[in-house]
């Protein structure tokens, strides 16, 4: 009997959590399904593991529209940027073999290298402290280049800044790194991460390649104007580049998050080093290890790193204290799949809802502080929206030739956050606006700079609207 009544609390808890587990996948399939309709994104796919178990991996939507081809488990999306923490865990690997040190400089690796890298080391450029520039601007998206035509034109590219001054996301550095990689590893990065990572994490995720038969091949979808477009075309060489050129399955992500939670493919110590803040000189700490985002969530630490690039946006969120990993995969450009994440999430960590903050009531915009915050005032909280009538709101604006950024918050930037629906960020003089609550930022192009006066407008607290307007425009 004694073992009886030892038994009985284990197995209440056991039952407790396989309830749980059932009734958050079922509200897992609300939360897509709403979110993915909000979004306009043709397709979802989904990985959440809990303590190396795979909850749920699942398929939402359509994978390719034309064809009407669902989305399913083992559909490849492209990762963008989300790849970054592959060719991350790669450069440690190879650090393990004592073929890379994490700061040794890059001359060391690439001997043709220009003096302004020379005081470069790896270890920045997998934090995007090295001052490199986001991006080459001769490179042509839509030509093919070999890697040492790349390197040579990466080699023209004046750097942001001195190595370890600021932090600076840089999609050439880990171009470079994959150069480099590619170098001391004797082969293609690619097919490294294929044979080191890939391959014993029992994932099929390969490099992009616009010319293979890939069998399950969702296609990217861009949304302009509220019409759904095919993705853009950019050349294969150029899609194989290792800031984020990969096709991953929610099959694939799961069994990389069980991986995560495990020392079978990369150590605790590689774990740890992907995971911890980069230094700049001045002492300054960022959160950014290397390729993942560092975040505390009411008080629990957390990585994650989200991508967009040619029709695609991917976001993974894992949570290494508590074991919980949820990775979220949509074909179409712009989308916010990080929302879906941090839904999910607060679904297997209750403790989460408390971050969460509601839209503001019609009492709470009227008592709080707003501000316009933007390109045009170093997105600082100077520029205050005046009452000039109940519920309405101004600011005088000045505004730049050119593309201007803004959106409206509240001083905490929590309490007030609104801004453009996903497909409407771009607004004309002169044009009302719907707003959305934790919206993306709002972008208007100027012809004639000046200022210009900006009306907040909550009479219908729950649908609040924006307009921008020249100074001698009548009021209505």
């Amino acid at each position: 009997m004694r073992r009886a009544r030892s038994i009985a609390p284990a197995l209440v808890v056991l039952l407790a959590q396989l309830c749980l587990a059932s009734a958050s996948a079922d509200t897992v399939d609300r939360i897509v399904m709403a979110e993915m309709q909000r979004q306009y994104s043709p397709g979802v796919a989904v990985a959440i593991v809990k303590n190396g178990r795979p909850l749920k991996v699942a398929g939402y939507g359509l994978a390719n529209v034309e064809l009407q081809a669902k989305v399913t488990p083992t559909t490849f999306f492209q990762t963008a940027s989300m790849g970054k923490q592959f060719v991350a865990a790669l450069v440690l690997l190879l650090v393990n073999d004592g073929k890379l040190k994490l700061d040794e400089t890059l001359p060391t690796y690439l001997p043709n290298a220009p003096p302004a890298w020379h005081s470069m080391r790896i270890r920045q450029l997998l934090n995007h402290t090295s001052g490199m520039a986001r991006t080459d601007p001769a490179i042509d998206l839509r030509k093919d280049y070999t890697e040492d035509e790349l390197l040579a034109s990466a080699y023209k590219v004046p750097p942001l800044s001195a190595p370890g001054e600021r932090w600076a996301y840089s999609n050439l550095g880990y171009q470079i790194l994959g150069i480099i990689c590619s170098k001391v590893g004797g082969r293609f990065y690619g097919d490294q991460l294929r044979d080191r990572l890939f391959t014993p994490s029992g994932m099929n995720a390969r490099i992009i390649s616009e010319r293979d038969i890939v069998p399950g091949r969702a296609a990217g979808y861009d949304r302009f104007d509220g019409v759904l477009t095919n993705q853009e075309w950019v050349s294969p060489t150029m899609n194989s580049t290792a800031d984020g050129s990969l096709y991953v399955t929610a099959q694939d992500m799961a069994r990389w998050s069980i991986v995560l939670d495990g020392d079978s493919v990369l150590t605790p110590a590689m774990k740890e080093s992907m995971w911890a803040r980069s230094t700049l000189n001045s002492g300054e700490h960022w959160d950014y290890g290397f390729g993942w985002r560092l975040f505390f969530l009411d008080g629990r630490r957390s990585v994650r790193h989200r991508g967009d690039w040619q029709g695609f946006t991917s976001h993974i969120l894992h949570f290494p204290d508590d074991r919980l990993t949820i990775t979220v995969l949509m074909n179409r450009s712009n989308a916010r799949p990080h929302v879906i994440a941090d839904k999910i999430a607060a679904l297997y960590i209750p403790a989460l809802r408390r971050s969460f903050v509601e839209a503001p009531s019609a009492m709470t915009i009227l008592k709080t502080p707003m501000y316009i915050e933007g390109s045009m005032n170093d997105f600082k909280a100077v520029t205050h929206l005046e009452s000039t009538e109940p519920m309405a709101f101004e600011a005088t604006l000045p505004l730049k030739q050119g593309m201007n950024e803004f959106r409206i918050l509240s001083e905490d930037g929590k309490t007030i956050s609104f801004g453009a629906f996903i497909d409407e960020v771009v607004m004309k003089l002169d044009q009302t606006k719907d707003l959305e609550f934790e919206g993306e930022d709002f972008f208007i192009q100027i012809d004639k700079p000046g200022e210009y006066i900006v009306k907040f407008d909550a009479k219908n607290a729950r649908k609040p609207t924006l307009v921008v307007r020249p100074p001698t425009a009548p009021t209505p």
